[in-house]
C-alpha cells in the first residue's frame, strides 16, 4: 500500500451539533480526502469518535490553548492514527478557526506543554472549514505557513493563510515533507 494517513476525527459535543453542522463535518472530511489524495498522500481509515457535551463540559467551546491541550490529552484515541478534534467554535481566542502543533509529535502518552494534535472549528462554511482542516493537518505533518517558509509553496497553496478558502493544493515538495512524518504509514 502507498503512503497514507489514518485519522481519528473526534467531534466535541457532537450531540449538540445541528444537522447542518453534522453534514458540514462529513463534507470537510471528504474534501480533505480529495486534497490529500491529489498530493499523493491519501487519507486511509477515518475513525469517528464523539465526546458528549456533558462529558466535555466547558471544553465544548475551547477558550484557550490550554483548553485545546486538555482536550487532546484527555480524549486521545489509543491507536496509531492522528487525532483531529472538531469543535463548533472557539471562544475568546481571537479569530482563529484552527490550531495545531508545528510539527506534531507522535506518541500520544507523551505530555507536552503545547497542543498535541489539530483542532478545527466548524463555525464557517464547508469550504473554509475544509481548508482549515487540511491546513492544520499539514502543520502537524511538518509544514509551515507560506508566509514563514515561502520556498515550498506554490499558487493556491493550502498553507497560504492569505489566500483564504481559495487555496486547495500542496506542492510536490510539501507532499514529500509530509510523507516523512511518523503519522504517515507506508
Amino acid at each position: 500500500m502507498a503512503p497514507h494517513l489514518d485519522l481519528n476525527v473526534i467531534a466535541v459535543g457532537k450531540d449538540q451539533f445541528s444537522g447542518e453542522l453534522l453534514t458540514r463535518a462529513d463534507n470537510v472530511i471528504e474534501r480533505a480526502r480529495q486534497i490529500f489524495s491529489q498530493a499523493g498522500l491519501p487519507i486511509g481509515t477515518v475513525g469517528r469518535f464523539n465526546i458528549p457535551a456533558a462529558k466535555a463540559g466547558s471544553l465544548v467551546t475551547p477558550q484557550s490553548e490550554a483548553d485545546c491541550r486538555a482536550l487532546s490529552y484527555r480524549w486521545a484515541v489509543p491507536n496509531e492514527a492522528m487525532d483531529v478534534f472538531l469543535v463548533r467554535k472557539f471562544l475568546g481566542m481571537g479569530s482563529i478557526d484552527g490550531l495545531a502543533p508545528r510539527p506534531g509529535l507522535c506518541g500520544k502518552r507523551i505530555v507536552h506543554k503545547a497542543v498535541r494534535t489539530p483542532m478545527v472549528s466548524l463555525q464557517f462554511d464547508v469550504l473554509a472549514a475544509s481548508i482549515t482542516f487540511v491546513h492544520e493537518i499539514g502543520h502537524c505533518l511538518g509544514l509551515f505557513d507560506c508566509q514563514q517558509s515561502p520556498i515550498p509553496c506554490g499558487p493556491r497553496n493550502v498553507m497560504d493563510e492569505a489566500a483564504g478558502s481559495t487555496n486547495s493544493k500542496f506542492t510536490e515538495l510539501q507532499a514529500e515533507v509530509m510523507k516523512t512524518h511518523c503519522y504517515v504509514k507506508p
